[in-house]
């Protein structure tokens, strides 16, 4: 297959699965997100937004903000995983709006990433076929499903770990690209990773270490090369992380119970389990289980074992399946010394962060080592004079793959998506007097899916307000009742229906925080200007008493649709 060739199908692929994967997406991406409205999805779109903020009308990194955690103030990057993709839709989301932003750097990251996918395996030895199988495979698995699914956007397969793998191939593979050229791939394969998850980029750095020990044995006089490209990116995502990743003053919550915990408690709580108890593919998130995938991808890579084109994905995967069944050595954090923001905490973040990302590189390797026993056996086939019958065999294990996705998935393709609902009181906000906003409830106490995916909504309406508000990424923030400021934020009890959860027992209303009479004036004069009650996420038993208590002591509030009422701190 020629290059030019090889690049139009590459792209015309990459379209066709983006369409598969967004569906009605793609017809509204100003009013429409991938997933479900209860997880992260509206975090990514404060993402965005902040960013485009942040660079074009602040002028600043948006590493730190003070527009959240108010009046402290946050450290953005410990919690976002990264910005290069918001930095790149910054145009689109001037001008269009946060949630299209985002929908554009979704749609560029399934498309570049099932393209770049194509043109590795083209480029490992691959025809058409068995490499359109590595482009389905990354980019449709029931992991990356799941991740939309979820709002984790920011870890979707996209283009530069392909990038990376592609660089170190060329290296190997006689009459490559020149070897400065893909030196500068793997440097700015690892570079981008670090700058769109920092996580990911931890696991990647990893396989890029032994793609530079493969370039060593194959091709030693290109190792300092490959050297080259892999301390260069080393070295810019390093350079990167010290700007986007400064100190962290406000670690999350989880972070802090880490820190706490017993080893054992710290390895079943937060590595996903007992080892061996988890299906392959799969999230841990929404249990998606993916047998077809797995088998077929053994069963390839066996076969590919066979061939001297295929040995090596089929070996790379040993670590990675050695990793997902075999025990993980515990990490007794609790015996290093020092407060949470020290060593402690910054192991616990990276640990909590980067989790089971330490086998994204499996969802690539798998159909890579699987396509190369698929052509091994079409060769095999062809060999002893069954041409037509191997010819089929990727045409059929694709439309396989992604059948299973389609019975595995709760909604199958296109992926489902929700519609960003509209928020009056934030746009009337937007134009009130001054002074931060302080949205309730607060969630505190909360358990941290419930909490994400209200205090997600907060940041959501902050992009339509811009005002500084009191709620923070997830559960980044700590609580104490005896502060006043916080005394209101335990008051509220949420409602767990509301968000789509198990009913559970929320936190009993404290009729003492809001009985009437309560003064406001340690909020306003903290900077807060404006109180804003989301009756729709308080428990149903207690929503008239809370807005009744509240009415008592602030007066007569602004009304809006969906149970949202508005009262302004300071007076009139």
């Amino acid at each position: 297959m020629t290059r030019g060739r090889c690049l139009l199908v590459a792209a015309g692929l990459g379209a066709v699965l983006t369409a598969v994967l967004l569906g009605p997406v793609l017809l509204d991406p100003n009013g429409r997100l991938p997933g479900t409205p209860f997880v992260g999805a509206y975090s990514h779109v404060w993402r965005t937004w902040w960013t485009a903020h942040a660079v074009a009308d602040l002028h600043v990194l948006p590493a730190t903000t003070s527009l959240l955690a108010f009046p402290g103030g946050f450290d953005v990057g410990w919690f976002m995983a990264g910005f290069l993709d918001a930095a790149l839709v910054v145009p689109i989301t001037r001008f269009w709006g946060p949630v299209a932003g985002v929908n554009t750097w979704i749609a560029f990251t399934v498309a570049s990433g099932a393209a770049l996918a194509f043109v590795l395996a083209v480029r490992t030895g691959l025809s058409s076929g068995p490499a359109a199988l590595v482009a389905v495979g990354w980019t449709v698995s029931p992991f990356a499903l799941s991740l939309l699914h979820g709002g984790s956007y920011e870890v979707l397969p996209g283009p530069w770990p392909p990038l990376v793998l592609l660089g170190f191939v060329e290296m190997v593979r006689p009459g490559g690209l020149w070897p400065p050229l893909a030196a500068l791939a793997v440097a700015a394969g690892l570079l981008l990773q670090a700058l769109a998850s920092w996580p990911a980029a931890v696991t990647w750095a990893g396989v890029a270490l032994v793609g530079t020990v493969v370039v060593a044995l194959r091709t030693p006089r290109r190792t300092p090369w490959a050297a080259l490209g892999l301390l260069a990116g080393l070295a810019a995502s390093w350079g990167a992380s010290r700007i986007l990743l400064p100190a962290p003053t406000h670690l999350p919550s989880p972070v802090l119970d880490i820190c706490s915990l017993k080893a054992s408690e710290f390895h079943f709580t937060h590595l996903g389990g007992p080892p061996g108890t988890r299906p392959l593919l799969v999230s841990s998130a929404h249990q998606w289980r993916s047998h077809f995938v797995v088998l077929v991808g053994l069963a390839g890579a066996a076969a590919a074992l066979a061939s001297r084109s295929g040995r090596l994905w089929a070996l790379a995967l040993v670590p990675f399946l050695l990793d997902r069944f075999l025990p993980i050595p515990w990490i007794p954090l609790r015996t290093v010394p020092g407060p949470p923001e020290g060593v402690c905490g910054l192991a616990a973040t990276l640990l909590e962060h980067v989790g089971d990302r330490r086998l994204l590189p499996l969802y690539l390797l798998l159909p890579l080592a699987a396509a190369h026993g698929v052509q091994a056996v079409a060769r095999a086939l062809a060999r002893q004079g069954l041409p037509r019958l191997g010819r089929v065999i990727a045409p059929v294990t694709i439309a396989a793959w992604l059948a299973e996705g389609w019975m595995a998935a709760p909604h199958g393709f296109p992926n489902p998506s929700f519609e960003v609902p509209d928020a009056p009181h934030a746009r009337w906000l937007a134009t009130a007097g001054p002074g931060a906003v302080l949205d309730l409830p607060a969630m505190a106490g909360a358990n941290p899916t419930a909490a994400k995916a209200v205090l997600s909504r907060y940041l959501y309406e902050q992009t339509l307000h811009g005002r500084p508000i009191r709620a923070a990424v997830g559960t980044g923030l700590s609580h104490d009742p005896a502060d006043v400021l916080d005394a209101i934020e335990f008051a509220l009890p949420w409602d767990p229906e509301a968000l789509g959860l198990t009913p559970r027992r929320p936190p009993r209303f404290h009729d003492a925080a809001l009985a009437d009479g309560w003064d406001a004036r340690p909020l306003v004069e903290a900077g807060f200007g404006w109180l804003v009650l989301h009756g729709a996420f308080v428990a149903p038993e207690s929503r008239a008493v809370v807005a009744a208590s509240l009415e008592a002591s602030l007066g007569p509030p602004e009304v809006f649709p969906g149970e949202v009422r508005v009262w302004r701190l300071d007076g009139p």
